[in-house]
């Protein structure tokens, strides 16, 4: 697994309890925490040795910030957890994402079927508003219908992408999709809870604070 983060102490924790039990290792990129979020990684790193925690500055006075190589800071990590572990899959998740028992199974399935890239559903809708509103995130893949779909998961040792140009806010990988799992197998927490969720309410209602999470 393959991350990349920033003040991330509200949600690291439910983050790596989620994936810990199930991978063979775990690169970490810190782009710049002030918080807790070092202090964090490092208690977990502890009991998982396979946790490699490195810090690097990609510019911006927080994450996706005004100034901060998003593309860079990503394809930096995928180098570097290359170079430590050569693994056969990747997966790159966000801090503030996990993923339940389900999807590892379901993976398991797709590795021993010899697939090349995985894309599934994101997150259980805390209330219909959240899809009537965002009509745009649901598609059909491989003719599964998907609420805000993702890809981040590869056979690394078929194909080894990087990510590239950003599209909007993120940044896209160029992979083609062969498994597609329709199961809720993965959660977006700031969608659903914390400072993250706060500041999206408190913007939809046209009352940020000044400093996003």
């Amino acid at each position: 697994v393959v991350m990349v983060v920033r003040d991330e102490e509200f949600y690291i924790s439910m983050c790596l309890q989620s994936i810990l039990p199930y991978i063979d290792g775990l690169y970490i990129l810190d782009t710049g925490s002030t918080d807790r979020t070092i202090e964090i990684i490092t208690e977990f790193s502890t009991r998982f040795p396979n946790i490699i925690l490195e810090r690097g500055n990609f510019g911006g006075a927080r994450r996706f910030g005004q100034g901060y190589d998003e593309l860079g800071a990503r394809n930096y990590a995928l180098s570097r957890a290359r170079s430590y572990f050569n693994p056969d899959w990747i997966i790159c998740m966000d801090a503030d994402e996990v993923y339940n028992e389900i999807f590892f199974s379901i993976i398991d399935s797709a590795i021993i079927g010899n697939m090349s890239a995985i894309t599934h559903a994101t997150n259980i809708p805390v209330h219909p508003n959240m899809v009537n509103n965002n009509r745009e995130a649901l598609s059909t893949v491989k003719g599964s219908i998907l609420f805000d779909a993702h890809t981040r998961i590869w056979n690394d040792k078929k194909k080894a992408v990087n990510w590239i140009q950003p599209i909007g806010q993120h940044v896209t990988l160029p992979i083609s999709i062969d498994f597609v799992i329709p199961d809720i197998v993965h959660f977006h927490l700031h969608h659903m809870f914390g400072p993250k969720s706060i500041f999206s309410w408190l913007l939809w209602r046209g009352d940020p604070p000044a400093v996003p999470p």
